[in-house]
C-alpha cells in the first residue's frame, strides 16, 4: 500500500508543481513585460488564462503586480501540499500548508530569476542572433541586474552584476524562503 501512496504523492507533486511553475512563469513574464508573441509566452498564457480569469474577478492588480496570478499560484500550491500530505497520511493543517506553499512559491520565483540570469549569461557568449529562449532569459534577468549595473561598473567589458545578483538571490533563499519553509514544517510536524 505505501507504493500506491508514494506514487500518488509523486503524481500530485509533479503535475501540480509543474502547473505552479507555469503560473509563476506567467507572473514573471508579466512583471518583466516579456514578449507576449514568444511561443513559450503564448503556451503559458493558454494554459493559465481560463482559471486566472476567475481570480481576476475578485483580486485587483496592485503596484504593477498581478496579485490574482500570485494568489492563483498560492492556491494551486496549497492544493498540491494538501494532496501530498493527505495521501502520505499526515494531518492537513491549513496554516502549515500555507507557509509551505508560500515558501515553495518564493523559492520557485527566485530560481526562475537565477536560471534566467545564468541562461542569459551563458547564451550571450555563444549566440549573437535572436533566439526565443535567450530573449526571454534576458527580459527576465534585466530587471534584477539593472540596479546592480548602476552600482557596479563593468570592468574592461566584464559585467559583474550577475555574480552580485546570484549572491543577493542566494541570501533571499537563505534568509527569507528557508525560514518560511521551516516554520511551515514546524507547524505541520511540531
Amino acid at each position: 500500500m505505501p507504493y500506491i501512496q508514494n506514487s500518488l504523492g509523486f503524481l500530485f507533486d509533479a503535475i501540480l508543481g509543474f502547473y505552479v511553475l507555469v503560473i509563476l512563469l506567467r507572473l514573471v513574464f508579466q512583471y518583466c513585460s516579456a514578449d507576449h508573441r514568444n511561443p513559450l509566452s503564448i503556451m503559458i498564457i493558454r494554459f493559465t488564462e481560463a482559471p486566472l480569469r476567475i481570480f481576476r474577478r475578485f483580486i485587483p492588480q496592485m503596484f504593477g503586480i498581478d496579485v490574482a496570478c500570485f494568489v492563483f499560484a498560492l492556491t494551486v500550491a496549497m492544493i498540491q501540499f494538501a494532496l501530498v500530505m493527505g495521501v502520505s497520511g499526515y494531518p492537513i493543517k491549513i496554516a502549515a500548508i500555507t507557509f509551505l506553499a508560500l515558501s515553495d512559491i518564493l523559492s520557485t520565483l527566485v530560481w526562475i530569476v537565477i536560471i534566467a540570469i545564468l541562461v542569459a549569461a551563458i547564451m550571450s557568449w555563444f549566440m549573437r542572433s535572436y533566439h526565443p529562449v535567450l530573449y526571454l532569459a534576458v527580459q527576465i534577468s534585466e530587471p534584477m541586474l539593472r540596479p546592480f549595473r548602476k552600482i557596479i561598473p563593468t570592468l574592461g567589458g566584464l559585467d559583474l552584476s550577475p555574480i552580485i545578483a546570484f549572491f543577493v538571490l542566494n541570501l533571499i533563499l537563505r534568509l527569507v524562503v528557508a525560514p518560511l519553509g521551516d516554520f511551515g514544517r514546524l507547524l505541520m510536524f511540531g
